[in-house]
């Protein structure tokens, strides 16, 4: 009897500790995400993602499985432990997640996931542009304090105010600004969020100026490559034969033309 329930006392405070249980998560655009689900040790049937932005509610994952029907299902996928991965995260993916047994409110996980970006200005002068750097979050949560949002250069010195190399615009709610000027260089600039006197999650960024030069597309290059390639194979081809013909005593004027013909067919096929 005594034995009984001191298990159900185990049992009912098991329970206690998954409901209401949130989980605080960050990300990098473009990072891949890994959502976890606390409830599988207990039951894995009838599990479901809920996803949540602003007011209308989405559901990722029905039975375990990806709604095909939701608008992020082609980045979704769900582990054997229940966990969510979300693949190549943007801005739009920040919200509130809710890993659940069926469609009961009893037994839940609650995740809020943030996400860091930065983004840079179509550079309308040649000697500077503008950097902006923005953490996106739920609607639910508090909106970022004052110089949580920071910048810091190459030697992890925090930028404020202005000099010859950037100009601090200032931090809007979760948008902090940086304009960074040409006399910088290409140097590594990194904007961090920061709570409770810690990092949660930072993100570094290269800036482009106007006017600099263009990197070469590697698949033009390569494109290229293969065509003088095949175009090279080709004439060896033509030319082995043309030489067995003339040891054969068939070479002639016709031959020669034909040869030609077979070349130019060659190069104009790789073209």
């Amino acid at each position: 009897m005594f034995l009984l329930l001191g298990m159900m006392i185990i049992v009912i405070l098991r329970f206690e500790g998954i409901v209401g249980r949130q989980v605080y998560l960050y990300g990098r655009d473009g990072d891949n995400v890994l959502l976890p689900c606390s409830l599988l040790r207990y039951w894995y049937y009838n599990l479901e993602w809920l996803y949540n932005r602003d007011i209308d509610s989405e559901l990722y994952v029905i039975d375990r499985e990806v709604n095909q029907h939701s608008a992020a299902a082609s980045r979704l996928s769900v582990n054997r432990d229940g966990s969510l991965l979300i693949r190549n995260i943007t801005a739009e993916d920040a919200g509130f997640y809710v890993c659940r047994i069926g469609r009961t409110n009893e037994l839940y996980s609650e995740i809020y996931l943030s996400i860091l970006s930065i983004s840079q200005s179509l550079p309308q002068e040649a000697d500077s542009v503008t950097l902006e750097c923005s953490l996106n979050r739920h609607k639910h949560l508090s909106s970022c304090k004052q110089k949580s949002i920071i910048w810091v250069d190459e030697t992890g010195n925090v930028l404020l105010g202005e000099n010859v190399e950037y100009e601090f615009r200032g931090q809007t709610k979760c948008v902090s600004v940086l304009t960074v000027k040409r006399q910088s260089g290409n140097k590594i600039f990194t904007c961090k969020f920061v709570e409770d006197n810690r990092v949660k999650i930072d993100a570094v960024y290269i800036p482009a100026f106007k006017g600099d030069l263009p990197g070469h597309n590697p698949v033009i290059i390569i494109g290229t490559a293969v065509k003088v390639v095949l175009i090279s194979l080709g004439v060896i081809a033509a030319l082995l034969t043309y030489m067995k013909i003339r040891r054969n005593g068939c070479g002639d004027i016709q031959d020669t033309l034909g040869w030609k013909n077979a070349a130019q067919i060659m190069e104009e096929s790789v073209i």
